[in-house]
């Protein structure tokens, strides 16, 4: 066997490349044939249960791994290797990390028990205020549906008390690049303290969304933050949530708006109307508010079903393509926060995939999960990812789960294997899929 030390391409004999820098333990002899050094070879073959043809040679401290007739598909394959090269490779720091790694993973918000989301073809989105993002859900029922309608989201929302405003703007100056918001919001509270909120709501153009696609999550970027917060003495609280909305029950009103069309429209919009429901009336709607803003539309009324209403309204909007058009419902008075899961308190939490919190993501983070999860399913009881008490043990649980689906799986497992493997190839690591 000839040791390679300038070898990058692994060829295999489906014709595939694999691009990698110089590693001093990696030996490549034949095109089906690959071997490599590691210290650990119980992690090796934790992975590579399926991987027959195995031959461990111990060196010293080492063990030299050989498999042999390596056929696979390309995903297997850069497991297989990925593993290898966590387990041998250097660390990964955590500091280094890009701020949008994570992905966001787990962003349902849920309406009350029995609704469904309703179909709205976008006119609904525009029925409170058509620059913000809605989702709308109703009962099912068609007459006097009753609504429920999550609005005004906010994705990586952090709350952070600090005690003096001059130290928290000039660490958040300092991080400012990383967190990438657009600003924040500031009030003192009755004790002189400093209660500072941030969020993302807009997309990169810069209309507001729901979409968890158009944003990245800030989750260690935040912790960051929270961090040099609490080294400049000055942190209270900080918390984070990946995403939650204003969500707010209501009923459908029986009818439809229009707005910007000419009140001379009035009877075409009637005759149009009763093509969906015979009952409906037409009326025009003049207000003038105490603060100045006016509004002005043509109403369509006696509208009962709500499905009705839908069917009219997007008939009314391909009939007058510039109006503005909405159902008319009343909400409760009482808006209330919706979250996805649990918000995380950073001021004891630990960076993503960083179970032992020594702020560098290495194969002993990959060890810690793998050995839990073999311990789960060996069926054995109080199983933990760490000895050091219920608070450490809560921070570490959250941060092995790094999809943030709010398990623990091979899943979790696998991208921080991915991650270590692509920090010492010497790429920017990322915990995306």
């Amino acid at each position: 066997m000839r040791k390679n030390r300038q070898t990058q391409t692994v060829h295999l004999k489906c014709a595939v490349f694999l691009h990698f820098p110089d590693f001093s333990n990696i030996f490549v002899e034949e095109q089906n044939r690959v071997s490599f050094l590691v210290e650990d070879t119980e992690i090796l073959l934790l992975i590579l249960t399926d991987v027959h043809k195995i031959i461990i040679m111990k060196m010293g401290t080492q063990s030299l791994i050989i498999i042999k007739e390596m056929i696979f598909m390309m995903k297997k394959w850069k497991r297989i290797l990925g593993s290898a090269l966590a387990v041998t490779t250097a660390a990964a720091s955590v500091s280094s990390m890009s701020a949008g790694a994570v992905a966001f993973y787990s962003t349902s918000l849920e309406p009350p028990k029995g609704y469904t989301e309703l179909d709205d073809k976008s006119f609904l989105a525009r029925a409170t205020n058509y620059s913000d993002a809605y989702t709308v859900y109703t009962d099912g029922k068609a007459e006097s549906a009753n609504l429920y309608i999550f609005e005004h989201y906010m994705f990586n929302n952090t709350g952070i008390l600090v005690s003096d405003l001059d130290t928290f703007e000039k660490v958040y100056a300092e991080n400012q690049a990383a967190l990438g918001f657009g600003g924040y919001s500031k009030i003192q509270d009755s004790d002189k303290n400093w209660l500072i909120s941030m969020c993302d709501e807009k997309n990169a153009d810069g209309v507001n969304s729901k979409n968890p696609a158009d944003f990245e999550n800030k989750r260690d970027a935040v912790l960051k933050l929270t961090r040099d917060l609490q080294k400049a003495g000055v942190l209270l609280q900080s918390t984070y949530h990946a995403v939650c909305a204003m969500g707010a029950e209501g009923n459908y009103y029986n009818g439809i708006w229009v707005k910007n069309v000419e009140e001379s429209e009035k009877d075409a919009v009637l005759r149009l109307a009763r093509t969906v429901d015979s009952d409906a009336e037409v009326e025009i709607r003049n207000i003038d508010y105490s603060d100045g803003i006016s509004w002005e539309s043509i109403n369509v009324t006696k509208v009962e079903s709500i499905y009705d209403g839908i069917a009219l309204a997007e008939k009314l909007q391909e009939a007058y393509p510039a109006a503005e058009v909405g159902l008319e419902y009343l909400m409760s008075a009482a808006e209330s926060i919706q979250t996805s899961g649990e918000p995380v308190d950073l001021t004891a939490a630990y960076y993503t995939g960083d179970v032992d919190n020594d702020e560098a993501i290495t194969s002993s983070d990959l060890y810690a999960v793998m050995q839990y999860l073999a311990w789960k399913g060996s069926g054995k009881e109080a199983v933990t990812l760490t000895t050091d008490g219920e608070a450490a043990e809560a921070a570490a649980l959250d941060a092995a789960d790094v999809n943030g689906d709010g398990k623990i799986d091979t899943t979790d497992m696998y991208m921080i294997l991915k991650y270590c493997a692509e920090k010492g190839a010497g790429l920017t690591p990322s915990w995306t899929e």
